[in-house]
């Protein structure tokens, strides 16, 4: 073999090596990095005298099932971080349950300059709870659509676990991409 043709063969292996790396990293979850300097938490849902109304969706019977609940305005409203944190204290009207367990609590939440809404549940648990696939969108939506109901000007929502987006919630649902409301979940009057 001659020098050339060595060097062609060096080249080719180097070329398909960096075909493959692409390919596999083509093939990876896309990992949204919120941008810090474009957060925004501020009020968002307009008050009614000291307090803001919300509508709020826990799980109960396999469904969604709204709550209404009046909580104490901030500077001029409700933001992200009051109804995710409503969210996740758990429901108060009896046959509605907690779509997180006990000591899940909310960490940082903002909002992107393009309206996508993060929010960080933290838990002593590394990962979220393992469930079966209704049990886990009953879950997600809960706080998916109870954000998207009273700040409809947000355009999805992406789910953070203990600092970490994950390409699936608890294994089945895919949250790799912002989640905008699911109106099928609701339970229907």
């Amino acid at each position: 073999m001659t020098r050339g043709q060595a060097a062609g063969i060096g080249a080719a292996l180097v070329i398909a090596g960096l075909a493959v790396l692409g390919l596999w990293h083509a093939r990876q979850p896309a990992e949204i990095q919120p941008p810090p300097a474009a957060a925004r938490t501020g009020p968002m849902v307009a008050p009614e005298g000291d307090e803001v109304r919300l509508r709020l969706y826990f799980p109960s019977g396999g469904w969604l099932v709204a709550e209404e609940r009046l909580i104490a305005a901030g500077d001029g409203g409700a933001d992200l971080g009051a109804v995710a944190a409503e969210v996740v204290a758990g429901p108060e009207s009896p046959g509605l349950r907690a779509p997180f367990p006990a000591g899940t609590r909310v960490g940082s939440v903002f909002i992107s300059a393009s309206g996508i809404a993060y929010v960080d549940l933290a838990a002593a648990e590394a990962n979220p709870p393992r469930s079966g696939s209704r049990d886990e969108m009953l879950s997600v939506y809960s706080l998916v659509n109870s954000v998207q109901a009273n700040l409809p000007e947000l355009s999805g929502v992406v789910l953070l676990w203990n600092g970490q987006q994950r390409p699936t919630f608890a294994g089945h649902l895919d949250t790799g991409q912002p989640l905008t409301e699911n109106r099928s979940l609701v339970s229907r009057p």
